[in-house]
């Protein structure tokens, strides 16, 4: 709310402030002496009573001279007949209410543009808050996001959307085991991208492809520093296929290896188990086994009973 105008003052105020200020300049040291040939009246009355000291503070003592107005002077001063003294004593203390009035009024002033300007400040900080939550959201795809490059090397790289169509990736990134991963450019910053197999494009030509030289066998399948120098030049020709195929053949050629093992150490088990149920087989019959179940010979089959066990 505005604060109120200084002079825009009320006319029922209480006429007593301004006898109260009447005390306090007849009082002060400071006024100027009363005529001897004054008219005795009403204010002749209230000379009498305790007088009234100064404040110490100015702005106390402005703010207590504010309490009255002019329209109690004038319903005051209406009805008696003062000294012209006293009239110009009245007149510095409405002088006085005037600039105590005012200097409230632009206290007051001054607060609420403070406050105001602080709720302006704060509603400029939300705005740009949120425009800044809006571009980033809006601009997340019309740059490469963090760790992608615009696709213009995969152009068989498609991303499905569904009903058998699929879209082609617009963002990718090369991750390292030698798969891509990539955004359409209909995604949008809370969709999870789409995670692809890549392979070594060929290069058809008139002439048919050779094997591979026996030394990139060996390299591809030897020790791990020739292997790793052996792939950073294929990193080298930036070509993302070619290196993700030369990742995938170590890989394939190391769980050959490991197959070849578990297929030996199988065979190995088979040919230990074969040789020992041979030689259970020789025990039972040097043991005699036939003759000791001959007559069970050419009797039907049947599962054994359990009469044993139940004690029958």
């Amino acid at each position: 709310m505005t604060p109120q105008n200084p002079l825009a003052l009320q006319s029922t105020e209480d006429p007593l402030p301004l006898l109260s200020l009447i005390r306090l300049l007849k009082s002060s040291p400071h006024r100027s002496q009363a005529p001897s040939s004054h008219v005795p009246g009403y204010l002749d009355s209230l000379l009498p009573l305790p007088m009234l000291q100064y404040p110490q503070d100015p702005t106390n003592h402005l703010l207590a001279l504010g309490q009255m107005s002019p329209w109690s002077v004038r319903s005051a001063i209406a009805s008696h007949d003062l000294p012209a003294d006293t009239y110009r004593s009245i007149i510095n203390g409405l002088v006085v209410t005037s600039q105590a009035r005012t200097h409230r009024f632009h206290q007051d002033l001054a607060a609420q543009e403070a406050d105001h300007k602080k709720k302006l400040d704060d509603r400029e900080e939300t705005i740009e808050f949120l425009e800044a939550r809006l571009v980033g959201y809006i601009d997340t795809f019309s740059q490469p996001p963090e760790g992608y490059v615009e696709n213009s090397r995969l152009t068989t790289f498609t991303i499905p959307c569904g009903r058998g169509l699929s879209n082609p990736a617009k963002w990718v990134k090369k991750l390292d085991d030698g798969r891509v991963v990539g955004y359409t450019a209909e995604d949008g910053p809370h969709d999870l991208p789409h995670v692809c197999e890549i392979y070594a494009s060929p290069k058809y030509t008139a002439d048919p492809a050779e094997p591979l030289p026996h030394w990139i066998h060996e390299t591809l399948q030897g020790s791990a520093p020739a292997y790793a120098a052996f792939l950073d030049a294929v990193k080298a020709t930036d070509d993302w296929g070619l290196e993700a195929d030369v990742m995938r053949f170590r890989t394939l050629d190391e769980r050959v290896l490991a197959y070849k093992a578990q297929l030996d150490r199988t065979h190995g088990e088979l040919k230990s188990t074969i040789i020992t149920r041979n030689q259970c087989r020789g025990r039972l019959e040097c043991a005699r086994l036939g003759e000791w179940v001959s007559h069970l010979a050419g009797e039907p089959q049947r599962m054994p009973t359990n009469v044993r066990a139940h004690g029958g």
